[in-house]
């Protein structure tokens, strides 16, 4: 089945969570749903978790059998239905994928001005080297008076103009096959600049998902073993990994997250106070709360750098090929005088 888009899923997860909050439940709201859906695909798949639902009974093997959503959606479902909190991760679900339209929108914002103006560039100097100074290469070769400045400048601009233009190729199919090949914002762990906000995404979707499953009192083994699932940011996998492996010999939930440092500094301190104080649950809801703000602020600050900066490295660019143009202009008028 069709894969849905952020804004498909978006409109799902905010409709559901309306109906299940007003105490009908997953199977009439499905039906509800399907009814007043506007997208065709988004009604087959509602259509088709109906029917799966009715057989095996639960909402995740409704979501899985689809293969419409994506994998943190399932997870997601997966703990609602464990936690008894459905309602509660379809509201989160609802954040998310508003964060991700959000940010999808900005970035193509921040990069449309530059690209217009990069392919508007690209064409005057490509007429420049391709088109016109051709046409005086030819008039002052007529008259047997080619400086050596000008044919170097030719050439060193239709070499310059082609290199530069598979440079900025290859970067744009690098960075479409990035987006595309990892999920959600998992390539954003490539560049430097947003690993902090690749590392309070997961962090905020884990603490989240954990704060959730304390609190409704799932056992503490079994929610580590599902926390995996809920985090693809590799150094955060390997810790839950190791302190599911403590918790299995024996030391404490708490203890085993300070001791493998999965929060750092004011967060750890926090989360320490709330271990010795038997909140945990509560200190987990402000620490995702406060995840969630860092994210948002992160955000914010990757996209007021990246207009500037593609602008920067445009007028570099631009800069090398008008100066290519300028060498053999200076040919001409050398000659011509």
């Amino acid at each position: 089945m069709k894969k849905l888009s952020l804004q498909e899923k978006q409109i799902f997860a905010g409709e559901l969570e309306m109906i299940l909050s007003s105490g009908l439940g997953i199977e009439e709201g499905l039906q509800i749903i399907a009814q007043e859906l506007p997208s065709q695909a988004l009604k087959e798949t509602v259509q088709s978790m109906i029917e799966t639902f009715a057989q095996e009974g639960t909402f995740y093997a409704a979501v899985l059998q689809t293969q419409a959503f994506d994998p943190y959606m399932e997870q997601m479902v997966r703990m609602g239905e464990l936690s008894g909190h459905l309602d509660e991760v379809l509201k989160e679900l609802v954040k998310y994928y508003q964060r991700q339209n959000d940010m999808q929108r900005q970035l193509k914002e921040a990069a449309t001005y530059p690209f217009i103006l990069l392919v508007m560039m690209f064409l005057i100097v490509g007429i420049m080297v391709f088109k016109v100074l051709p046409i005086f290469e030819d008039v002052l070769a007529s008259t047997g008076a080619m400086p050596s400045v000008m044919r170097f400048g030719m050439l060193f601009g239709q070499i310059s103009f082609v290199f530069l233009f598979i440079v900025l190729l290859l970067i744009v199919i690098f960075a479409i096959a990035l987006m595309i090949k990892k999920s959600s914002f998992h390539f954003l762990m490539s560049f430097p600049l947003t690993r902090k906000l690749y590392k309070d995404l997961s962090l905020a979707r884990l603490t989240y998902a954990l704060s959730l499953f304390v609190s409704s009192g799932y056992p503490i083994e079994e929610t580590i073993g599902l926390l995996g699932e809920f985090v693809d940011h590799p150094v955060l996998k390997k810790k839950i990994e190791a302190i599911h492996q403590d918790v299995k010999e024996g030391k404490s939930f708490g203890q085993a997250l300070l001791d493998h440092q999965v929060y750092e500094g004011t967060y750890a301190n926090m989360l320490a106070i709330g271990i010795h104080t038997g909140k945990q649950d509560s200190v987990l809801q402000s620490l995702g709360n406060l995840y969630e703000q860092e994210v948002e602020a992160s955000t914010s600050r990757f996209l007021n750098i990246i207009e500037p900066t593609i602008i920067a490295l445009l007028s570099i660019i631009v800069g090398v090929i008008l100066l290519s143009i300028m060498l053999p202009l200076l040919g001409i008028l050398s000659a011509l005088g």
